[in-house]
């Protein structure tokens, strides 16, 4: 479907799984803006202003977030939007729908669970945080089993190699703009 709006991509997965890594990639290499909404003791979407667009988009009225994206986007001078969820953060069955029907692209984020993991574990240390193994299962085990379901597959990218290291985000990248064609 040709949208009337900008490029625009949701990208979730469980943490660790380089969300916000890929969503500075793009900021930084392809001049997207990248609103990250899993920035640590925020309130989610309203640190960006959006929450009332988000809670009409969740309504099923995209008009008022995506021409907020797409204003933001000229207003900045950039060529898309992506936007980073929190491990928490599903869309299913009807939202996904209705986000493809936009012209919006999703794409979970993928890896196997120690993958995940390990590289939320290694971000932590280098970070000096406290948070560890439990904080992973308890904020993201639901989510992650979840988006580990069949119906699901289509939109999950494997951001790992099969050693356990991270693909390089142009690879990613590329796959990503596949989804859309």
């Amino acid at each position: 479907m040709k949208s009337k709006h900008c490029s625009i991509i949701f990208i979730f997965g469980p943490s660790g799984v380089g969300k916000s890594s890929f969503g500075g990639y793009l900021s930084n290499h392809h001049n997207w803006l990248h609103l990250e909404i899993d920035i640590p003791k925020t309130n989610d979407v309203d640190i960006h202003e959006i929450k009332h667009h988000w809670a009409e988009y969740r309504n099923g009225n995209a008009t008022p977030l995506l021409a907020e994206l797409n204003t933001r986007v000229k207003s900045l001078g950039r060529t898309g939007c992506v936007i980073t969820f929190r491990s928490t953060d599903l869309l299913l069955n009807h939202e996904l729908e209705f986000t493809q029907k936009q012209g919006v692209i999703v794409t979970y984020f993928y890896g196997t669970a120690a993958d995940c993991i390990f590289s939320f574990l290694q971000r932590e240390e280098s970070l000096g945080s406290q948070l560890g193994l439990n904080h992973w299962l308890i904020h993201n085990q639901q989510s992650y089993l979840r988006m580990s379901l069949p119906d699901l597959s289509l939109y999950r990218i494997n951001v790992f190699k099969p050693d356990g290291t991270r693909r390089q985000w142009d690879e990613v990248s590329r796959q990503i703009r596949s989804f859309n064609n």
